[in-house]
């Protein structure tokens, strides 16, 4: 008589080896690491994680398959929103929380360079990258069409460089070691208003923001004038 399996055991032991193996990954990297240091971080034995797993490459693919899980939460929340850009602030928010944590950011580098080596670590990356793109590209033509998003950009372009800024916030855990990314909260709530709003709705952002009386009326006017000259073409 077959064995039954429990579904909630066998995710659960599942995540516990990924998360194990995630430990191991950010700390000697995926070449370096070895199935008995995976085994010894999760607690269980090679018999136990080979009934889940064939083999070191197979739980890494495994690991990129989260990462597109997440990445598909993003896409529900850029598809169930009404204002674009206020959400994707929000976005980038949760990114820059995540960061905080120099490993999360370490992990993903390691994922990426593993893409130019591994086939199907690659195949899971440009999927992920293409159903990302899609859905900010697509977010961002029905925002255009309703006026909250700059008709000067294109949507696809500015897709690309949307997932290129969130890949760099990544790596900059690595190469900077005074990296603090959520110190740089305020600088991207305010770089995504200004580049992706039309000069309206980017102005609106600034006197709702204006809470300290920093700036006068009369600047606020300059500015409009100066960035209304700025859009216009000559």
């Amino acid at each position: 008589m077959p064995r039954t399996v429990d579904p909630e055991l066998h995710e659960r032991r599942r995540g516990q080896i990924l998360g194990a193996a995630a430990v191991c990954f950010m700390r000697r990297g995926f070449h370096k690491t070895t199935m008995h240091e995976i085994c010894s971080q999760a607690g269980m034995s090679p018999g136990g994680i080979y009934q889940y797993f064939a083999n070191k490459d197979a739980i890494i693919v495994a690991i990129v398959e989260k990462q597109r899980e997440e990445s598909a939460l993003v896409i529900a929340a850029l598809e169930g929103t009404q204002d674009f850009v206020e959400r994707l602030v929000d976005i980038m928010q949760v990114i820059l929380h995540a960061f905080r944590d120099p490993t999360y950011g370490r992990l993903g580098v390691e994922v990426f360079a593993e893409g130019s080596r591994n086939s199907h670590v690659r195949e899971v990356l440009r999927r992920d990258e293409s159903e990302l793109k899609e859905a900010f590209s697509t977010a961002l033509k029905k925002v255009q069409a309703a006026g909250q998003f700059d008709p000067g950009l294109s949507s696809e372009q500015l897709a690309e460089v949307l997932l290129a800024l969130i890949a760099g916030l990544s790596s900059r855990a690595i190469v900077d070691p005074d990296y603090k990314p959520d110190q740089l909260s305020k600088v991207i709530e305010t770089c995504t208003v200004r580049f992706i709003s039309p000069i309206s709705l980017y102005l609106d952002f600034v006197i709702r923001h204006n809470k300290d009386g920093s700036l006068t009326l009369g600047l606020l006017v300059s500015l409009s004038s100066i960035f209304s000259g700025a859009l216009t073409p000559s």
